[in-house]
């Protein structure tokens, strides 16, 4: 029976409706002319389901894809999926290739399958990286054929004694195969890819044989980050066949979709070998072997210039001693015949500059100099040596596109990350001698003798708006390539170098003893003078330039080899980072390493505490982590964290679990959530949930079902469930008055214990204050704490103003910036002081007596004046001596924003600084002009001032909803944390916005009082 088929054609497109839905196809459709011809013979012939079908399968070849998965295999946008994960582009490509060449799907499908049993999750990610550079495809019943190089005699190279006979199935425990992909050579059994084995000689040598070798995608072990995928682990492989060196490159481009002849796996027996057989010279010359698809070295042609070139074509039967043809450009027709004489070789792989990736880094000849740089660009068109460019670099300084010959090699891992950085680079420094840690943006890059060594300087960073040169051996990262490692999933790849995990087994490096620094967290092995384990080296000295057999390391107060340094674990608390090796996996932290303060954790088998969860108020330093602090609760080693309740050190072994970060909402038990003022009511809450509501105009304190809701209402959102105290029908109340929401199926769970951030600080702590009455805003030294002082616990020292405490409120503590008392030192404080502290200054001729900012650090201490101060009028040398302490490390922002007083609204917080005009701080932006330099007008707590441009720094705080600024006579405010008001919202009746510390005036129940603006939280405006 003929089947109609609604369709309708235009000149670009088309479009036919078929079992429920309609198909559209494009003009540039592979199969858009089959199609169109198919549509409008449709009623010219008899047509059934059969013909649908196959019209289908033209339009949308997913059909058929999913259809051989048995629907594992899906579409997301371009994005092909299988059992819900994404695939690699390799398998895309693969599978389409499988499409085009109309092969059955079961071998790839199969292999998929197989690939999900494989337990290493690094292995399932890197496997399309060795069957990319393989080039080799799949076996019938789904397995991957792969090379193996082996001996005359079919036993390993390493070894000589893993026998690999043709038909042989060999396997090892998976639990004795190294999975580690950052670790190249190393236990397992080894495929690799044809250009591999060619450049390490494993299979061709006179005494080598190349193997054919087929394995199961889950007996992958690991794929290591060297040699570009080329090379890979695994725990089973079978013996296939073995492969004559002058047919590969035919095997190659007869099975990179499907490898034939081998459906089950080979049974015969190893050959006798032959102990007299002698291996065919092949005496014919480069332009007689060279076959297409290889790459030549061609020197004084008659029209190319001498370089490597990519063989495309070979005419055996040439009369003009011209037999190859080489590729020149990106066009068909770029090709040019090569003069046979002028072919003096054939590569064993591609050349460096036609192999380079994005991201690699280059070694390249620059008028006779040896330069790196990172691939930032590639031109794919450029194919010619001598004439073309195909790689663009960034050496740091500037781009440049690199001409084809003048590139030397790809380096197998990146310089350092000294080298690295580029101009408006952020970078984080730390352990710089005369600037604290923190992130600097790079202004300059020096070039001169030293700036390429570690004590050198190649980089200059803002400070002041001048350029400041920062020690190589103090930059740690550049915020750009952290930020791309992390946008990949690859964070520890940005790292400049490897990271070494305490326990695991480090890579070697020559003269390890060369790195190590004061301080660290060694590992030690075979010294006769002390027994093997972990240490902390306590000194350094010139014992480290003499060699292995030299003794420049002091552990424990004794001396030790050079040589019996075996690890550096660890650096300033951090685990220690080796150069020019990549990353490895670094390993997980306990619960009790990652929990911080005010974190709950779960508690089980302490001796001190019941099982449950506690609030942590405590957390051991970097120092202790790494074993140079102050013990922690007696024993760094034994306890991890300290609980607020009950004032507990806690076992690190008891520590299971982080139940709740801070600052985490968990539904309390009764299943009411605080109303988020950030977020309208209805986004909150629908008919059939509950609200809790205080007494107002319309309602009466209490919790009710919402039997209606109104997204439109700016007053009155919810309409509740009668009955109220004061009236038995349903009611539609204040938002102002909705405190609390409760979803109907919310699943409760207790209450979280919460431990305010006045309540976590203790005597010598350093905490900042803000919006005190009587302690100017900073940063103090916490000098006592009574807990049943209403609305005061904390007294700070404020420099013994009158000669009395300091009691500051619980709301202006707005951060512990350090815990414990500072570090006791017994250096003179014009030693200590780094760049942006702030010093005190007494007696100095040339300077006025009070506090003056650090500007500049002479480290030669040039006639005694080590520290260069700001003065009112500029900046000027004090005599060492003249500076008495050091008031305060806060400093000022290294890195400045430039897009700061662009970005900021009416509303935001900025922070200024260096303004002649208005002081520095943080201060709320009141008004705005796009067309000046005083882009910005800010009101600090003196008046209302325009700002220049160049003087914003940061975007402190952008505003999220209304604040106590914009109430006015008649609307809603929330209170929090007030010592004597309940939290709730509240009616404003007057106001004095000229306060900023007491601003508003609220009807608190019959009592009518001025409220703090720091317990001034969210607005709602009265309705209109």
């Amino acid at each position: 029976m003929h089947v109609q088929l609604p369709h309708n054609i235009t000149d670009l497109s088309l479009t036919f409706f078929a079992k429920g839905r309609p198909y559209e196809v494009q003009k540039s459709h592979a199969h858009f002319g089959t199609i169109r011809t198919t549509l409008l013979d449709w009623n010219n012939a008899e047509r059934g389901i059969v013909d649908i079908d196959a019209l289908i399968k033209l339009a949308d070849p997913t059909v058929e894809l999913r259809a051989a998965s048995g629907e594992r295999l899906t579409f997301a946008g371009r994005e092909m999926r299988y059992d819900g994960l994404p695939l690699h582009n390799l398998w895309v490509d693969k599978i389409i290739a499988f499409k085009d060449e109309g092969e059955n799907f079961d071998p790839i499908f199969r292999a998929l399958e197989d690939l999900q049993l494989n337990p290493t999750p690094a292995a399932r990610e890197r496997l399309p990286l060795f069957v990319e550079r393989s080039k080799l495809g799949f076996l019938p019943d789904g397995r991957i054929a792969a090379f193996k190089g082996v001996r005359d005699n079919y036993n390993d190279v390493h070894s000589n004694t893993v026998n690999y006979a043709v038909g042989k199935t060999v396997s090892m425990p998976r639990h004795e195969c190294n999975a580690n992909p950052d670790q190249t050579c190393t236990t397992g059994l080894h495929l690799g890819a044809i250009d591999y084995i060619r450049n390490n000689g494993y299979g061709w040598g006179s005494d080598r044989r190349m193997l054919l070798c087929a394995f199961w995608p889950r007996h992958v072990v690991a794929v290591p980050v060297d040699y570009h995928g080329g090379k890979m682990r695994v725990e089973e492989l079978t013996v296939l066949d073995e492969v004559d060196r002058k047919y590969v490159n035919e095997l190659l481009n007869s099975s990179t979709t499907l490898v034939r002849g081998y459906d089950t796996p080979a049974t015969t027996a190893a050959p006798a070998p032959v102990a007299e057989a002698k291996p065919e010279v092949d005496v014919r010359e480069p332009y007689q072997k060279a076959k297409v698809g290889d790459w030549i070295e061609v020197e004084d042609d008659q029209y190319l210039s001498d370089g490597e070139y990519l063989v495309v074509a070979v005419d055996d039967a040439s009369a003009d001693n011209q037999r190859l043809s080489v590729k020149t450009g990106s066009s068909d027709d770029d090709t040019e015949w090569v003069d046979d004489d002028a072919v003096t070789g054939i590569l064993p792989s591609a050349p460096d500059w036609f192999l380079a990736k994005l991201g690699d880094w280059i070694e390249y000849d620059e008028y006779g100099d040896t330069r790196t740089g990172e691939v930032i660009e590639i031109d794919e068109s450029s194919l010619n040596p001598g004439d073309g460019s195909r790689l663009r670099v960034h050496d740091g300084s500037e781009e440049t596109w690199v001409d084809n010959d003048d590139v030397e090699q790809i380096l197998a891992s990146p310089p350092p990350v000294y080298l690295r950085a580029r101009m408006d680079d952020l970078i984080t420094i730390a352990d710089n001698p005369v600037l604290r840690d923190g992130e600097f943006k790079v202004v300059e890059i020096f070039d001169d003798s030293d700036s390429d060594k570690e004590d050198g300087s190649r980089l200059g960073v803002e400070i002041n708006n001048e350029p400041f040169p920062i020690i190589n051996r103090s930059i740690r990262s550049i915020k750009r390539e952290v930020e791309a490692a992390v946008a990949k999933g690859e964070a520890a790849a940005a790292a400049s170098t490897a990271v070494v995990v305490a326990g695991a087994s480090a890579p070697v490096v020559a003269n390890l003893w060369e790195q190590v620094l004061k301080g660290d967290k060694v590992r030690v092995a075979g010294d006769p003078d002390i027994q093997d384990g972990e240490y902390i080296v306590d000194l350094t000295d010139s014992g480290l330039t003499h060699g292995p057999d030299g003794v420049g390391i002091m552990v424990s107060g004794l001396y030790i080899y050079n040589k019996n340094l075996k690890e550096i674990l660890e650096r300033d608390g951090k685990p220690f980072v080796l150069p020019g090796v990549m990353a490895p996996a670094v390993a997980e932290k306990q619960p009790w390493d990652l929990a911080e303060v005010g974190d709950t954790v779960r508690v089980e088998g302490s001796r001190w505490v019941q099982d449950g969860d506690y609030v942590v108020d405590r957390v051991q330093s970097a120092e202790q982590k790494a074993g140079r602090g102050p013990d922690f609760g007696g024993s760094s080693t034994e306890y991890g964290v300290h609980i607020a309740k009950g004032g507990w050190f806690i076992e690190k072994r008891a520590v299971k679990a982080i139940v709740r970060k801070k600052g985490e909402v968990e539904v309390p038990a009764d299943g009411f959530v605080p109303v988020d003022t950030s977020k309208k009511l209805h986004e909150q809450a629908s008919t059939g949930d509950f609200a809790r509501v205080t007494d107002g105009s319309y309602s009466s304190a209490g919790e009710y079902e919402i039997v209606a809701v109104n997204e439109d209402s700016r007053a009155m959102t919810f309409k509740l469930k009668a009955p109220f105290k004061t009236n038995k029908s349903d009611l539609w109340v204040y938002d102002r008055n909705v405190t609390h929401i409760r979803k109907a199926n919310a699943v409760t769970a207790p209450a979280a214990e919460e431990v305010p951030l006045y309540k976590q600080v203790a005597v010598g702590d350093r905490i900042k204050v803000e919006g005190s009455h009587d302690t100017p805003d900073g940063e103090y030294e916490v000098t006592r704490t009574d807990d049943y002082r209403s609305g005061y616990r904390v007294s700070v020292d404020n420099q013994g103003k009158n000669g009395r405490v300091w009691w500051v409120g619980h709301g202006t503590v707005k951060a512990i910036v350090r815990k414990g008392p500072a570090t006791v030192s017994t250096e003179p404080a014009w030693k200590l002081a780094k760049v942006g502290d702030t010093v005190e200054v007494k007696g100095a001729p040339t300077h006025r007596d009070g506090s003056y900012v650090v500007d500049r650090v002479d480290e030669g201490n040039g006639g005694g004046k080590r520290l260069k101060l700001v003065n009112p009028g500029g900046t000027r040398w004090v005599n060492n001596e003249y500076v008495v302490s050091i008031v305060s490390t806060a400093g000022y922002a290294p890195v400045r924003d430039p897009a700061a007083f662009a970005k900021a609204k009416i509303g935001d917080t900025v922070t200024v600084k260096g303004s002649s005009w208005v002081k520095d701080g943080d201060w709320r932006v009141i008004m705005i002009d796009e067309g000046d330099n005083e882009r910005l007008r800010v009101r600090t707590d003196e008046d209302e001032r325009w700002v220049r441009n160049e003087h914003v720094f940061a975007l402190k705080e952008v505003v999220q909803g209304l604040t106590w600024r914009d109430a006015e006579v008649g609307d809603s405010i929330r209170v929090e944390g007030h010592s004597t008001v309940a939290d709730g919202d509240y009616e404003v009746i007057a106001t004095d916005k000229g306060d900023v510390h007491v601003p508003l005036k609220l009807m608190i129940g019959s009592e009518r009082r001025w409220v703090r603006s720091e317990n001034l939280k969210a607005v709602t405006k009265k309705a209109a």
